[in-house]
This record gives C-alpha cells, sequence and structure tokens, in this order.
C-alpha cells in the first residue's frame, strides 16, 4: 500500500510518495477565478492561465493558517491527485499523511477527520505540524548531502523554527518528541511580509496591490536579512548615498508582450547608455528596492515596528527554551534548525545566530542551521516517516475511525 505525502502549507501544498527524496509537484494552495467569468481553477492552473495575474480573484483555503475551507482545499488536492500529477485513482487504496499547523481547534481537526476517511475514503491517515517531520529527518537522514551541504550528527534535544506562510513557530523537542508546552508562536510570515511590502511599494512608487504573486516574486529574489541593520539604512539615506548604490536593486515589471517574467537587475552595472534606455517611455516599468530590501525581513526580528505586540523570532527562542526543563535550558540553543520558505531569506542564519549569542548565557554553545532546501525539509521528513515501520503505528486507519471515532484520533494526533 503507497503512501501519498502532502505538506500542505497555506501559501503552497507540496505532494508525492514515501520513500521519494522530493516531492514529484508543488502548486500554489488556492483556487481562483478569472474576472467576470464562472470558472474555478485550481493549484497550478492558476499560474498559467492568464498572464496578467491581476485579472484572477484568488481564495485560499486557511485563514491565519489555520484550514477553514476544505470545499477549496479538495479542489487543490483533486488537482494533485489527477492522472497529470500523482495519479491517485482510488484513495481507498492508499495511506495518506500531511502536515497541519499545531493545536488546531478540534472542530477543524474533526472536519478533516471526515473529510479524509468519508469523503475521500483513505486507507488510514496520519497527519501532524511541520516541525516534527523536520526532526524526524534530522534522526534519520541528517547526514544526507541533500539535506546538508556539511553531514552532522542527530542531537537529542532540538529548536525548531518553522518560518511559514501565515505565521512562525518555535518548537522544542527531546529525543524526537515536542515539548509542547515550549511552543512559542509569532504572527509573522511570508503573507505578512508581503502585505507589507506591497503597502510600501504602493505608497511610495506604484500601485501594487492587487498584484500578490509579483510582489511575492520581487521579495524573494531581491530581499535580504541585515547583518547591521543601521549600517545599512544609511547606506541608503537620501542624498547621503550614490544615486546607484550597491544596495539598490530594481524589479522589472513584466508587461506581458516583451517582459513575460519580472527580474532583477543592478542599476549600478549600467553603461550611461544602458540608463537612457532604461529611462525611454516605451521602457518597460520597474520597481525601485533600496531599504525595502532588508527592512521588510526586519520584521522577523522587530514586528513591533509594525504594530505587532510580540517578541522577535531571537527572543521567542529564548522564551520557549526558557519553557524547558533545566537540564535541556544549557544545550538547546546549541541546535537550532530553521525551516520553512522564509529560511531562504539570505543572511537570515548568520543574523538569528548573533543575535542569540547576546540573548543566552555565555557557557551555552549557539548553533543555528539551516538545510539546502528549507521549504522542502518537512516534506522530505514525511517522505522517510511514511515509509518506514513507525507510520503504521502512529496512523490511524478507516477501520479505527469508524469505531472509535474523534476521540481515537485527537489521541494519535496530538501525539508528536
Amino acid at each position: 500500500m503507497a503512501t501519498v505525502v502532502i505538506d500542505n502549507g497555506a501559501g503552497s501544498v507540496r505532494g508525492g510518495w514515501a520513500g521519494e527524496p522530493n516531492p514529484r509537484h508543488t502548486m500554489p494552495n488556492c483556487t481562483a477565478k478569472i474576472k467576470n467569468q464562472t470558472v474555478v481553477l485550481a493549484g497550478d492552473e492558476t499560474v498559467d492561465a492568464v498572464r496578467d495575474k491581476s485579472q484572477l480573484v484568488y481564495q485560499r483555503p486557511h485563514d491565519r493558517g489555520y484550514l477553514i475551507n476544505w470545499e477549496n482545499e479538495l479542489e487543490v488536492w483533486k488537482r494533485m491527485f489527477d492522472a497529470s500529477h500523482l495519479n491517485v485513482q482510488n484513495p481507498q487504496d492508499h495511506a495518506l499523511l500531511f502536515t497541519e499547523p499545531p493545536f488546531a481547534p478540534i472542530m477543524l481537526a474533526e472536519t478533516a477527520n471526515e473529510v479524509v476517511f468519508e469523503e475521500l475514503g483513505f486507507t488510514a491517515c496520519y497527519r501532524c505540524p511541520p516541525a516534527a517531520l523536520s526532526v524526524y529527518l534530522e534522526q534519520v537522514g541528517a547526514n544526507s548531502a541533500e539535506v546538508y551541504s556539511n553531514a552532522l550528527p542527530p542531537a537529542d534535544a532540538m529548536v525548531v523554527v518553522d518560518m511559514g506562510f501565515s505565521f512562525t513557530h518555535v518548537f522544542c523537542f527531546y529525543k524526537g518528541r515536542a515539548l509542547q508546552h515550549a511552543t512559542v508562536r509569532l504572527n509573522v510570515g511570508g503573507k505578512l511580509l508581503t502585505n507589507y511590502l506591497k503597502e510600501v511599494l504602493s505608497y511610495r512608487q506604484l500601485n501594487v496591490m492587487d498584484e500578490f504573486d509579483l510582489v511575492t516574486q520581487a521579495m524573494e529574489s531581491t530581499c535580504y536579512v541585515a547583518q547591521d541593520f543601521k549600517h545599512d539604512m544609511l547606506a541608503t539615506r537620501g542624498l547621503a548615498s550614490p544615486a546607484h548604490g550597491p544596495i539598490v536593486r530594481e524589479f522589472v515589471l513584466p508587461d506581458y508582450k516583451n517582459v513575460l517574467q519580472g527580474y532583477v537587475r543592478d542599476p549600478s552595472e549600467f553603461t550611461p547608455e544602458q540608463r537612457r534606455e532604461h529611462m525611454a517611455e516605451d521602457a518597460p516599468q520597474s520597481l525601485r528596492l533600496e531599504s525595502e530590501r532588508f527592512a521588510v525581513p526586519e520584521l522577523l526580528f522587530k514586528p513591533s515596528d509594525i504594530g505587532i505586540k510580540q517578541a522577535g523570532v531571537a527572543e521567542c527562542i529564548v522564551q520557549a527554551i526558557h519553557k524547558c526543563p533545566p537540564f535541556l535550558q544549557p544545550v538547546l540553543p546549541g541546535n537550532v534548525l530553521l525551516t520553512g520558505g522564509c529560511a531562504n531569506f539570505p543572511g537570515l542564519q548568520e543574523r538569528l545566530q548573533e543575535e542569540l549569542r547576546s540573548l543566552v548565557p555565555w557557557y551555552a554553545t549557539v548553533r543555528v542551521r539551516t538545510p539546502l532546501a528549507p521549504h522542502l525539509h518537512a516534506w522530505r521528513g514525511g517522505s522517510h516517516f511514511a515509509a518506514g515501520p513507525d507510520f503504521t503505528a502512529f496512523a490511524v486507519t478507516r477501520e479505527e475511525y469508524n469505531e472509535q471515532g474523534h476521540r481515537f484520533c485527537r489521541e494519535r494526533f496530538s501525539d508528536w
């Protein structure tokens, strides 16, 4: 019996089969309609349906990170399961492993049980937070060159910082099990960062409030975490900086005629002739990113800059460690793992290492690590887990669900 592995993030969904090294398909976790039309597009159909994404009206199954609209989610899953993707023709012949955010309300969890077992009819199912699968991969596959550039031995005590689309969670694990009472949540994720960049660019340059995908692309290709925020900010201050300083980048917007895909260019490398060409009336429009490049990811460290009354990610890690037993507190800072899409920001690992060093005792070792593909880390862990002998011990079968109901599922699925 083959097992389908789904990393069901709020921003994107990754699907594949247990035992494979990488997901077969990744698609946006949303549905969309073209304006003035009734046809519903799902998953990767929203990517290629129209060139101008502003013509699409999106609807996401998740709200504040939690899955609340299974009607939309099933449209995305059906797209993932069709013959052109995973080709899951009869779910009754397969088991399912998929991720969910931690501490979901009971009503949402029970709805998920009903959809998986009653509507789709999978033979068995297990679901857990992505961080639990990342830890499993650390225990069984941390020496793989596909996971890390430098092979590292697994450790019993670990902090996992899952930086996702809707929020960031800090988990503490000991011997593969989460200390759930020590979990800390920060309400900053990729969606908030994109929305903040949209507002800044719309106020300063062009109105891009309807261009979520385009601004996300600009953020992912230009933004970085500053090692010295004040220094970089001074380097971009008005007349004190050159007209085309080393930090400035331009994101060229597609006009869907000559430019079909947005791209980044460095104004400091322009020749005078190129600069005149870019300033011509018929030249494609571009967004000029200066302090925005590092001010947007800075919200991960200083959410109070936009009025979020929470500690930054470094302080959240310290708060989570302080909730752990005393014998673990000196060793946890020495094994901090960054996962999720926001962990791809350049400079994040080095900045977090420096900030943690100033917050923990001098005798504690501080080591922050990032996998080669942090956004795939949870799915890879799920692939290892679903292909191993432990999966059957944790999964709930359809017969067990029919006999013992939601309470049995709640007991199994809360054990991570």
